[in-house]
């Protein structure tokens, strides 16, 4: 579960859950319901538990896979469900030695990826059902099936599904930030 993976890296790297909740602007509180399983965090929370612990995203992932199989099959994929109605399937077998990633994303009927949240990089989506409402610097894009975009990470972006009904997504984020 994602919380026992944060409490394994973080005893590993020898830090406190007061260390990591400082570091990463969040509450002690959060961290340790988060590791106890109790709280799903937001994006945002876990970009910056990840960027504390110096890991990506992917290492809270499910599932442990062959990093040197390039193939990532059905059973094996690693995903993350989000408090907010996301889940992420890591489509890369991992990210630590590929320069893209891909990601498939399932927002369910008004799921939000949360607030507003920004990283290194560049990305691009395409929307393979549903309706995707991308919020990008000031603007708003609505995006059908069939549609797609391109993002400058750096500056703050969310997604959310206005869709009565499940919007699924491809993205791919260069380099792979999760």
């Amino acid at each position: 579960m994602l919380g026992d993976r944060i409490r394994k890296i973080r005893k590993q790297k020898q830090y406190t859950i007061k260390d990591v909740a400082q570091q990463a602007g969040v509450t002690s509180s959060l961290v340790s319901q988060i590791e106890k399983n109790k709280a799903n965090p937001s994006i945002n929370s876990l970009m910056a538990i990840a960027k504390v612990l110096n890991v990506p995203i992917a290492s809270f992932f499910e599932k442990e896979v062959d990093m040197a199989d390039p193939v990532v099959r059905p059973e094996t994929r690693k995903f993350l469900r989000t408090q907010n109605g996301v889940t992420y399937y890591l489509l890369t077998p991992d990210i630590q030695s590929h320069r893209l990633g891909f990601i498939y994303n399932v927002f369910e009927k008004g799921a939000s990826a949360g607030e507003m949240y920004s990283h290194e990089g560049e990305e691009c989506g395409y929307v393979l059902q549903g309706r995707l409402q991308v919020t990008c610097n000031g603007a708003k894009y609505i995006l059908e099936a069939g549609d797609s975009i391109i993002l400058d990470s750096t500056v703050p972006h969310m997604c959310t599904n206005i869709y009565d009904g499940y919007t699924i997504a491809i993205w791919a984020n260069s380099p792979p930030s999760w």
